[in-house]
């Protein structure tokens, strides 16, 4: 690693910081692990987002695809958050001891769409900072569905993306396995929380 991409790669960690994250770390592209079956899970049990939505499958890049692309990265910015949820939710989850049950409470969901929003904000204005020096094939992947609008456009034959400057696909939505990447990135992952949701994304610098 050159000066400049090391002294780069750290302003984009410190940047991501100071927008909320709680943690961001440069790994090698190698260190992004790719695996068909998180596509799988998006169908098995079927994802209510599953073809709802322009930011997820089958309506990206597969995951095979995915990878061919990755192959052409040297760097992968990993970005964490954190987000308490609400009393209410957090009362909500604590009477529920089976996480299926969880993602089925309408209020849960919302919770998760707003967190998502609020950090893929952060995602693309990382994205935009790589812009600014000079990576021109940077791109940003987001955490679980795409939160910009109430209803995607996807819905409405012939309309296109409200937010495409905005929206970005779920590392997920693309076949990446979030936990062994975040690993990779010196990440310690544990199960779903019932109190709030760590959530995380990425962006490929090049």
């Amino acid at each position: 690693m050159n000066g400049k991409i090391e002294e780069d790669l750290n302003a984009l960690c410190e940047e991501a910081k100071k927008l909320g994250a709680v943690y961001a770390k440069a790994i090698k592209s190698s260190g992004v692990i790719v695996d068909l079956r998180v596509n799988l899970k998006c169908r098995v049990p079927i994802c209510a987002f599953y073809g709802n939505s322009f930011m997820c499958p089958p309506n990206v890049m597969s995951a095979s695809e995915f990878q061919e692309i990755l192959s052409r990265y040297s760097y992968a910015v990993i970005v964490q958050a954190e987000k308490s949820f609400p009393d209410d939710i957090i009362q909500t989850t604590q009477k529920e001891v089976n996480f299926t049950e969880v993602f089925k409470d309408k209020n849960y969901l919302k919770s998760l769409l707003s967190a998502a929003k609020e950090f893929d904000e952060i995602i693309n204005k990382i994205e935009s900072k790589c812009f600014g020096l000079g990576y021109r094939f940077a791109a940003g992947f987001g955490a679980g569905a795409c939160g910009l609008c109430d209803e995607c456009a996807i819905k409405h034959p012939g309309e296109p993306c409200r937010h495409p400057f905005q929206a970005r696909p779920s590392m997920e939505a693309v076949g990446i396995d979030v936990f062994k990447t975040a690993e990779n990135a010196g990440l310690k992952s544990g199960p779903p929380s019932m109190d709030k949701v760590t959530i995380y994304g990425m962006v490929l610098v090049d």
